[in-house]
Parts: C-alpha cells; structure tokens; sequence
C-alpha cells in the first residue's frame, strides 16, 4: 500500500494527475481502501480538469475516507479544508477542524505520557524537564504568529 501511495504521490507533484488516477481507481477496483485513496482522489479531481466530476463527488470522496477510518485526523482535517475553502462553509468546516483537534489532543497527549515515562526511567528530573519543556513545544508557535499576523492587517 505504501508503494502505491508513494507512487500516487510522485504523479500527483509533477501534475500527471491522469497516471494519479487510474493507480487510485486500479487499488479500488482490487478492493484495496484507505481514507489516504479517497483524500488523493477527491485531490486529483480538484487539481485536474479531467472527468466529468461536480463537487458533490469530491465531497462524497471526502466522507467516504471518514467511512473507511472516522478516526483518521487527515481525512478530518481534509474535509475541514474542503468546506471552508471550496463549499464556503466556515461552520461545518469548523465542526470537522474541531473533531480533529480533539482527537490531536489525545493522542499528543499519549506520546508525552510515553515519552515522560521513558524518560522517568532515567531520571525522575528528567521526566519532569521533559514535561515541562513540552509545554511550550507542542504547537508549531511560529505558524501560529504568522497567522495573528495576516489577522491584523
């Protein structure tokens, strides 16, 4: 699967989105889901003009990775993209941003946990540095600033 994906990929930088496709439609027709295949696909068809596709079937490619993996923060994160930037819908969108934050938290929270119970091994002073410093360390804070930045203007 992951030489498919890489494969789709590859096609899908240097804009031979026609080659993109049919891996994507010959995995499907081998059964072959992922929510990754759909998001690539519903990609694909925004990118390219080839096929006779509407939005409604990019955005029925977009539900069908949240069928196959409703876990799946990329696919969450992708139709949150897809409702605010091309259906306009600021709402739903944030509805989907929302489901993928939530589950973000959690699992980040279960890599510090790990992670400080590792370090716990080596020093108790270690693991509590570590949690400490992983305050300040989780977000990409300079992403964010940018961001505050274009809101000012």
């Amino acid at each position: 699967m992951d030489r498919i994906l890489s494969k789709i990929r590859q096609f899908i930088k240097e804009k031979k989105f026609e080659e993109a496709f049919k891996l994507i439609e010959n995995a499907e027709a081998k059964n072959i889901l992922s929510p990754e295949l759909s998001i690539l696909k519903a990609r694909i068809l925004q990118l390219s003009d080839f096929g006779d596709y509407e939005l409604d079937d990019i955005e029925k490619l977009y539900k069908r990775a949240l069928l196959i993996d409703e876990n799946s923060i990329y696919a969450l994160i992708e139709i949150g993209y897809f409702y605010y930037a091309i259906m306009d819908n600021s709402k739903l969108a944030e509805k989907y941003f929302k489901k993928a934050l939530g589950k973000c938290k959690t699992q980040m929270t279960e890599i510090v946990i790990g992670l400080a119970k590792c370090k716990e091994e080596y020093s108790v002073d270690s693991a509590l540095k570590f949690l400490e410093k992983v305050r300040s360390q989780t977000l990409e804070f300079s992403k964010l600033d940018d961001l505050r930045k274009d809101f000012e203007y």
